[in-house]
């Protein structure tokens, strides 16, 4: 993410604001600066020369022992997937119109919502799955994610058009990919 870029909605405490100083100072200084997309780089270059673009790839550790122990997905299931971080409600919400209309043609559709929000969303098609707090380190989510998404036959992953958001990688579709 452009972190010295944070939008105040998702910067609530103003935690990237008020170090973003600091964090300039800390580009400007590196022997390297690595980032995750070529957008980043090109961002970023004028803060120090020597960037380098690695792309986000999945842990392996935490992802081969899932897909060693994935079920096939039912042929015949209307069941997507979406989670991400409470930063990403207003992503969802760019989609919720499309998807009532989905739902409206197909009321065997439904969406199994992980994290993005703690407020209730009163849709008939939406189930919204709370993270237990012994399931919010990475490893034991990932572990979540795959025990909640066995009966979904794709993930969603939408982004509202943003100056933010033009910079994000495609972690979110790899996790996907990994999740089966």
């Amino acid at each position: 993410d452009d972190l010295l870029n944070v939008p105040q909605d998702k910067d609530t405490k103003n935690i990237y604001k008020n170090y973003k100083e600091t964090l300039q100072e800390l580009l400007t200084h590196a022997y390297l600066v690595m980032v995750s997309t070529q957008s980043l780089e090109n961002k970023y270059r004028k803060y120090n020369s020597n960037i380098k673009v690695i792309p986000n790839k999945l842990n392996q550790m935490y992802w081969l022992d899932i897909n060693r122990n994935k079920s096939k997905k039912p042929k015949n299931s209307s069941i997507f997937l979406y989670f991400g971080s409470y930063t990403h409600l207003e992503d969802l919400e760019t989609i919720i119109p499309t998807l009532d209309k989905v739902y409206k043609k197909n009321s065997d559709f439904k969406l199994k919502l992980i994290g993005v929000t703690n407020n209730v969303i009163n849709k008939p098609w939406i189930e919204q799955i709370a993270i237990p707090n012994e399931c919010k380190a990475y490893p034991k989510f990932i572990r979540f994610l795959q025990e909640n998404s066995q009966d979904c036959i794709a993930g969603l992953a939408p982004l509202k058009e943003s100056e933010f958001n033009n910079h994000k990688s495609d972690l979110k579709i790899k996790e996907y990919i990994g999740l089966g």
